[in-house]
Parts: structure tokens; sequence; C-alpha cells
């Protein structure tokens, strides 16, 4: 098992398409944040003032949604070409474990690819610390880290659906372009629920909690993301192996 996930690590780190993109969200980060300033909307399009930047963090954070599409269909993309070239195939007959193969990739890209999207607003708030009073840093500091450690896990939850296309289609191409078009039409969901004020339907959707979590009137600690996103990544670590473990792979 340690060794499996040394190999992804080795991997993730010399995919070239995995580091355009870290680089490219922190710059796009660093290069928007003027236009986070004003007021940003939470899960009920609430107006939101911009007077911290624990609150520049929110509002930048508040539109990863849309950024999560391409990260999604990346993921989902690369665990199919994996298939495809027959790297599994190859894990499997050397006499490696399926569920360890499985475990490894899990452990190893899920965060990975989760903590692309909290480079943008990372890098807005780094772009913009010398417009905001640190009169508070302690208080700012943890605000932040809690906002981005929800935003990250249920980035995670999401992301386990990109994995199950990739372990359930086993092509690469085929994968990636199903996971951009669900990412889409569940932003489209999301979006269309949230009009018609249908919160009980979107509460199962990770979008809606990464929203909710943004909002300063929700409490420091909330359960509710962490039960759905958890409810999110055992679904998606059951189907992956359900599908893999019959999969005629040798």
């Amino acid at each position: 098992m340690r060794n499996l996930i040394k190999m992804e690590r080795y991997k993730l780190l010399r995919d070239k398409l995995y580091l355009v993109l870290l680089a490219g969200y922190f710059i796009l980060g660093l290069t928007s944040s003027a236009g986070y300033k004003g007021s940003y909307a939470a899960v009920e399009n609430r107006s939101i003032p911009v007077n911290t930047l624990y609150d520049l963090f929110n509002s930048m954070a508040a539109d990863v949604l849309i950024l999560l599409v391409p990260v999604g269909a990346l993921l989902a993309l690369v665990v199919g070409r994996e298939f495809h070239r027959r790297n599994i195939s190859m894990l499997v007959s050397s006499g490696h474990d399926r569920r360890q193969i499985l475990l490894a990739k899990a452990v190893v890209l899920l965060p990975a690819y989760a903590a692309i999207p909290m480079l943008f607003p990372l890098g807005g708030v780094i772009r913009e610390l010398g417009n905001y009073s640190l009169e508070q840093p302690g208080w700012i500091l943890l605000n932040i880290v809690r906002s981005a450690l929800y935003v990250w896990f249920l980035s995670i939850a999401l992301f386990s659906l990109a994995m199950v296309f990739g372990f359930v289609i086993q092509n690469g191409v085929v994968a990636g372009i199903a996971g951009m078009i669900t990412y889409f039409a569940m932003m489209y969901l999301f979006a269309t629920l949230a009009g018609f004020g249908m919160k009980q339907i979107n509460w199962f959707l990770p979008l809606y909690h990464m929203r909710s979590v943004l909002d300063p009137k929700t409490s420091f600690l909330t359960i509710s993301p962490i039960v759905l996103g958890g409810l999110w990544i055992v679904a998606g670590l059951l189907i992956m192996w359900y599908k893999f473990r019959r999969s005629d792979i040798k």
C-alpha cells in the first residue's frame, strides 16, 4: 500500500496538466482579486459585504464552484487514462491487491485535486494583504482556515464522482467528457433549484454546502457538510470498488 501511494504521488507531481492548473488557478486569484472587494452572495443570494481578508477569501471561494468543472474533468480523464493505457492492468497482473490500488489512488488524487481550486482565493488573499486591516490576525486566519477546510473537504466529495467516471468508463477522453458534462449539469441544477428556493433538494449537493459554509451566519462548526460530504465519498468508493473488482483486468 505504501509503495502504491508513493507511486501515485510520483506520477502526480510529474503530471504537467496538474501542475499547470495549480499555477493557473493561483495566478488567476492574484490577478482577479480586485473584482471581489464589493460583496458576495452565499447560499440564499443575500448580499454580504467584504470588509476583511476573511470576507475576501469567502467572496472568491464562492466563485470556486465554476472552477471545479475543469478540475473534475481532468481527474476523470487521468483515472480513465490509467485503464486505457493498461497501467491498472499491469498493477493487477503484478500481484497488487485491487482494494489497495483503489485506495492508493483515492488517498492521493482526491485531496490533491481538491486543493487546486483553493489556490484561487488563496492567491487573492495574498495579493490583497496590504489593503485590509490586520487588527485581529488570529481570528481572520482561523476563519480562513475553517472556510478552506470545508470547501476542500466538499471538493473531495464532489471529485469522488470524477473518479467514479474513470473507474466505470475506463477510457480517459470519454470519462473526461462525461465528467465535464455532469458537473456543468450539476451547476445548472443547483442554480435552478436555488432560484426556486428548493433548499431541501439542494441539500444533497455538495455545491449547496460549499456556499452555505461561506455565510458568516453559519455556525463555526456545522455538521451537515461533513455528513453529506462523507456520504458522497463513501458512496463513490463503494461504486468504484463494485465496478473494479468485477472488471476483467489481467
